[in-house]
């Protein structure tokens, strides 16, 4: 079990670490039995101890998505389709022609494949229709990612600008995200935060956030970074405006490079 396993963010992966947990515990029931003089009681401790150690480890697996909670994935591997089957094909689009009006060019993804992956350039994007199935109650956003420009808004994944939500860096390069809910005043109000850490440029990285009501949690490469709780709660604000991936909105460009985005509610 221990030295098939393999650690990375990839379902039917562990968490980064977990094998190391194992094998800690593999070497203290190691220890106990090859000990001189052992009884069984002690004998008996280890196996319950190592027991534990496996559920343990079996508990870092990471599983996949059941397919009843995948709102959207895009592979961008050759063009936007949704690759979950629900149908929000993204659509490439051209950038405003004061940021170059380019369009999203295919590029090497983090495994080396070309052709798998998106760079976004010159205000080049996707677009995807909105609709309810983009404002859910809880969801969680998993983005593979690498930053190869520093820019104050790149808004990677995003609902109307910030009129809905949003999934950005800002210019420390902190994972930043966005909401618009309904408090019961007259304009809602916008709750913001962070991820703790910043990420570094020309890197790739999977970077997660979870969101319900008054609470978001950040994820970096499968490992927490942070929770916040108690924020202003509501239900998200459903605006007309397209989905979009690569843009602020249609004249302001992004400036990341993307290969995969999950939507999951």
């Amino acid at each position: 079990m221990h030295d098939g396993a393999v650690e990375g963010t990839e379902p039917g992966e562990y968490l980064p670490g977990s094998k190391e947990a194992l094998q800690a515990s593999i070497d203290l029931a190691t220890e106990v039995r090859d000990g001189n003089c052992v009884t069984q009681s002690a004998l008996d401790a280890a196996v319950v101890s190592l027991d534990a150690a496996v559920a343990a480890f079996e508990d870092q697996k990471i599983t996949g998505v059941a397919p009843e909670a995948l709102v959207a994935h895009w592979l961008f591997n050759g063009d936007g389709a949704d690759a979950s089957g629900n149908g929000h094909d993204g659509t490439a689009s051209a950038g405003h022609v004061e940021w170059g009006g380019g369009m999203p060019e295919l590029a090497q993804d983090r495994h080396g494949n070309e052709n798998y992956c998106y760079k976004f350039v010159d205000g080049g994007n996707f677009v995807v229709p909105n609709g309810p199935a983009f404002i859910p109650d809880n969801m969680s956003i998993s983005v593979w990612m690498k930053l190869y420009e520093n820019n104050e808004n790149n808004y990677f994944f995003s609902n109307d600008i910030w009129h809905t939500w949003k999934f950005s860096t800002q210019s420390t390069d902190r994972p930043f995200f966005t909401t618009h809910v309904n408090d019961g005043s007259a304009d809602g109000v916008h709750v913001n935060q962070d991820a703790g850490i910043g990420i570094e440029l020309d890197k790739w990285y999977q970077v997660v956030v979870t969101y319900t009501s008054g609470t978001m949690i950040f994820y970096i490469d499968g490992e927490k970074t942070v929770e916040w709780a108690d924020q202003t709660q509501g239900a998200l604000i459903l605006t007309l405006l397209s989905t979009t991936m690569g843009l602020k909105f249609f004249s302001h460009s992004s400036f990341q490079f993307t290969c995969s985005i999950s939507l999951i509610s």
